[in-house]
């Protein structure tokens, strides 16, 4: 056999072996800049550009409660704007945990946007659904020089003693209140983290998530609803934008 062919089967083999692999692996996933990787205890993304994030914040099944923590807010934007209005519209809570020397400042800022969402949201909820205390904005003891951190609080379904577990994003880019990618945070230092920060607030905000860092058997199909719909390019005209 010609060596140039036998090397054309083998790399015609080689491929055909990755497709197989990727289409048998259901934690695989193509977007622009390449795979995706899912965590495998979890099911979530280990690391989503702000877009995805905004996607996967509004997709959150049984979702009760966003915390953040970060030096300042800023302005959201596309789909993390479209994601807090839905998530207002559906009594999910958003608190905020801001630097010490930036909090009154943030108080008259972007902190606004949120207010003004939950108020139009307040106008269309039931009766039986007031919103009331849906969003609370406190501050550190002292500044927050590091990444922002947001926390999602989502209720244990099926659990008759209504316990909640939390999973944790981390923020690529310091005293930044929205960063331009997100990093899933291991449960186990994502729990030392809100025990450390429970000292760093007035009221010990995070005290209630301590110990729901707890995987167990909830995979990403409990709390995502359409993980595909996390990955979907931003929208331009009411299209998909080509990426």
């Amino acid at each position: 056999m010609n060596f140039s062919v036998l090397i054309f089967i083998i790399s015609i083999l080689f491929a055909t072996s990755i497709i197989i692999y990727i289409v048998i692996r259901k934690d695989f996933y193509f977007r622009k800049g390449g795979p995706i990787n899912i965590d495998s205890a979890s099911g979530l993304p280990t690391r989503l550009n702000v877009h995805e994030f905004g996607n996967l914040e509004g997709d959150i099944e049984n979702l009760d409660e966003v915390i953040v923590v970060a030096h300042t807010i800023e302005k959201p934007e596309g789909s993390l704007y479209n994601s807090v209005w839905k998530n207002f519209s559906r009594n999910v809570k958003y608190t905020f945990l801001i630097s010490r020397s930036t909090f009154n400042t943030e108080q008259n800022g972007f902190y606004k946007i949120f207010q003004a969402l939950l108020d139009v949201a307040k106008t269309r909820a039931s009766s039986e659904n007031k919103l009331e205390n849906n969003l609370k904005i406190k501050s550190l003891k002292f500044d927050w020089d590091d990444y922002p951190y947001v926390f999602y609080r989502i209720k244990k379904q099926g659990d008759p003693s209504n316990l909640y577990l939390t999973f944790a994003y981390r923020g690529t880019q310091q005293n930044e209140g929205i960063a331009d990618n997100y990093v899933l945070i291991n449960p186990a230092l994502a729990n030392s983290i809100s025990k450390a920060l429970n000292e760093a607030t007035h009221d010990n905000s995070l005290q209630k998530v301590e110990k729901e860092f707890e995987y167990g058997s909830i995979k990403m199909e409990n709390i995502i609803r359409n993980i595909n719909d996390v990955f979907q390019p931003p929208r331009k005209n009411g299209k998909p934008e080509k990426v």
